[in-house]
Parts: C-alpha cells; sequence; structure tokens
C-alpha cells in the first residue's frame, strides 16, 4: 500500500509558482532589508552606549550587541533571493549551482540564521536563570565565547558535509536560493541525471531540526517558565509595595518574553516542515533510496494539501519567515524600552535638522549664484 501511495502521489503532483507570489516575496524581503538593517542598526548603536544598573549588564550588552550584528548580515543576505524572486522562472544570475557565490551564501546565510537561533535561546535561558536566581552572575565572556564556539561547530559541520562528499551546495527553485542538497556523484542509468540520496538528504535534515527548529521546544519552554515565575514576582510585588530593582528585572524579562513569542511565531513552521519532511523520508520504500531532483521535486511536495503549500512552504519557513523575525526584533525593544524610544527620537530629530540645514544652504547658494 505504501509504495501504491508513493506511486500515485510521484504521478500526479509538480511544484508550480506563481509569479505573483514570487513578486510579493521579493517585496516583503525588501521591506524586511530596509526596515531590518536601519532598527537593528539603531538597536546595535543603542546597547553600545547604553548604561543600566540592572545585574550582568556586561553580559546582556555584549549579547544584544553580537545578536544585533548577526542580525544585520542576515537581513542583507536575502538580496539574491529578492533578485530570484523578481527574476523569470526563478532563473537567477547570481545562483549557480557549483559557483563559488552560490556555495559561500549557502553557508553564510544557514550559518548566521542558526547562529540567531542560538543566540535567541542565550537570551532566554540565561534570563530564565536570573529570574530563578536574581543574584547569580554571568560571565561577560561567554557572550561572545559561546557563539563562537557554536560558529565554528556549525562551519564544521557544513564542511563535513560537503567534503565528505554526503552532498552538494546546489541552486534550489523552489528555495528561491542555493541550499544543500544530498548529491554523493551517483547518477541515474536512464538519463545521467545526478541522484539525491535520501538517506543524506534524512541526516542533513536532522541536523538542520536540531539547530534551528528543536530550538524552538527549549525557547518556548523557557519562555513559558519565565512567564509563570515573572506573574508570582508581580503579585509578591503588588502584596509588598516593592518598585525597586526587581521591578526592572521583571520588566526585562518580560521583554525578553515578548522577543522569543515572536521567534516562536516565525520559526514554527520551520520546525514543522522539518518533521514532515522526517515523516515522508522515512516512509519511502527501502528500493527508493535515490531520486533525481525532478522526481524528489515531485515526489515530496505532493505529500502538501495544496498547490500552493507544496510550491511555496520550503521558502517561506526558511527564508522569508527567519528574516521577518530578525527585522521586527527592534520593534519589541521599542515598544518595551523608553530610553530606545527617546534614543531614536533624537537620531530622526537630528537627521531632520541636518536635512533642513542642508536645503537652506543650497537655496542660500543658488540666490547668490544668481
Amino acid at each position: 500500500f505504501t509504495t501504491l501511495l508513493y506511486t500515485i502521489k510521484f504521478e500526479n503532483m509538480t511544484p508550480v509558482f506563481f509569479p505573483s507570489a514570487d513578486t510579493a516575496i521579493g517585496i516583503i524581503l525588501c521591506l524586511c532589508l530596509l526596515v531590518g538593517v536601519l532598527s537593528n542598526l539603531s538597536a546595535l548603536f543603542f546597547f553600545l552606549g547604553s548604561k543600566t544598573k540592572l545585574p550582568n549588564p556586561t553580559f546582556f550588552k555584549n549579547l544584544y550587541l553580537v545578536t544585533f550584528a548577526v542580525d544585520i548580515v542576515v537581513c542583507l543576505l536575502p538580496i539574491p533571493v529578492i533578485e530570484t524572486a523578481f527574476s523569470e522562472g526563478r532563473m537567477s544570475s547570481l545562483f549557480i549551482t557549483g559557483s563559488w557565490i552560490c556555495t559561500s551564501w549557502s553557508v553564510v546565510f544557514d550559518t548566521c540564521q542558526e547562529l540567531s537561533v542560538f543566540l535567541m535561546a542565550m537570551l532566554s535561558v540565561s534570563r530564565l536563570k536570573l529570574i530563578l536566581l536574581p543574584h547569580c552572575t554571568l560571565n561577560p565572556l561567554l557572550s561572545w565565547l559561546l557563539p563562537l564556539l557554536y560558529c565554528l561547530l556549525t562551519l564544521s559541520l557544513k564542511a563535513v558535509f560537503i567534503f565528505g562528499n554526503l552532498g552538494t551546495i546546489a541552486m534550489v527553485p523552489p528555495l528561491m536560493s542555493c541550499a544543500p542538497v544530498a548529491f554523493d556523484g551517483t547518477l541515474s542509468e536512464v538519463t545521467g541525471e545526478p541522484m539525491i540520496n535520501l538517506r543524506n538528504e534524512l541526516l542533513l535534515a536532522v541536523v538542520v531540526t536540531i539547530q534551528i527548529g528543536m530550538t524552538v521546544l527549549p525557547i518556548t519552554l523557557s519562555s513559558l517558565l519565565s512567564l509563570v515565575f515573572i506573574q508570582r514576582s508581580g503579585k509578591k510585588n503588588i502584596a509588598t509595595n516593592v518598585t525597586t530593582l526587581r521591578d526592572k528585572r521583571t520588566a526585562a524579562s518580560v521583554t525578553v518574553v515578548m522577543v522569543t513569542a515572536v521567534y516562536i511565531v516565525c520559526n514554527t513552521p520551520l520546525f514543522i516542515y522539518h518533521i514532515h519532511f522526517w515523516v515522508w523520508n522515512i516512509n519511502i520504500p527501502r528500493e527508493e533510496r535515490y531520486m533525481t531532483n525532478s522526481e524528489f521535486e515531485r515526489t515530496y511536495l505532493a505529500y502538501f494539501s495544496s498547490v500552493f503549500l507544496n510550491s511555496y512552504s520550503y521558502v517561506l519557513a526558511s527564508r522569508v519567515f527567519p528574516v521577518i523575525d530578525v527585522a521586527v526584533k527592534p520593534g519589541v525593544f521599542a515598544c518595551r524600552l523608553k530610553s530606545y524610544r527617546t534614543f531614536l527620537r533624537r537620531v530622526f530629530k537630528r537627521a531632520a535638522v541636518s536635512g533642513y540645514d542642508k536645503t537652506i544652504i543650497k537655496r542660500q547658494s543658488c540666490m547668490s549664484g544668481v
């Protein structure tokens, strides 16, 4: 029955791309690039010069600086994806399978995306630890040393995948960009096309799910626990009329919970997508462990309930929603931090005054020239 179901789905489904949907994705990514770069830059400069009386200020300051720096890179990297979205038939002039641009972009984007998730986990767990142990001291070196070690680990895993003959980096049209594909050198006896090794593809999906998708679970758990303890702390404050440093700790914890909530909403689809892939891959008959790229697309995407989902679920889950997450993250801080809003008003005021002064100078020079 499994083989019959597999054959029927294989023959009746192919991915379909809609130009209007591709254009919409390109516009969304353009907005995320513009808003994300400007907002993360402003947040970076704000935390660079900020001072606080909260516990462990150096640790959280360094962690925020690293987070916003990585998020700026994540917002800039979709530029080739935007070019692909606006091109006809998703034929990108930048993403060419086997080129150094394709390989480098995929490695850098995936590494930064996974590092951004790791930083969010560090922020959530460290804030929960301070809620449980208010007088705990966090080593400031860990705020940049742990992300550095995690980045090196991620790059090592990608090097093993590429140079260990487990696969390669190729242009994937449903993803609008380059991505790791389990081409291990095996060719089709019929067409001569490269064959995808489904075992290696499953291994790759497991690693990606652990690095990105599975972090949804501990981050969600730490956020829920933080909410519980924040609620209890708030009741104690009301009962004892405490309006001191404890209130500031609680406010900071609420801010982190809100940031992690945005992360959970934007990254849960990727977690669901990879779990969906696990179920499909495990149910593939043993004799069908290799298939061409076109066979893979038609077969796997057939398991989705609609034409739109089977053509756009991958790019939305792994390329669009994570970029939206890092683009709107500074907005949460702007809503929660009065000092940050004051900083933004000063920046906008200076920019407006500077622009006004330049206009006056230009008019005066023109009048003097007349």
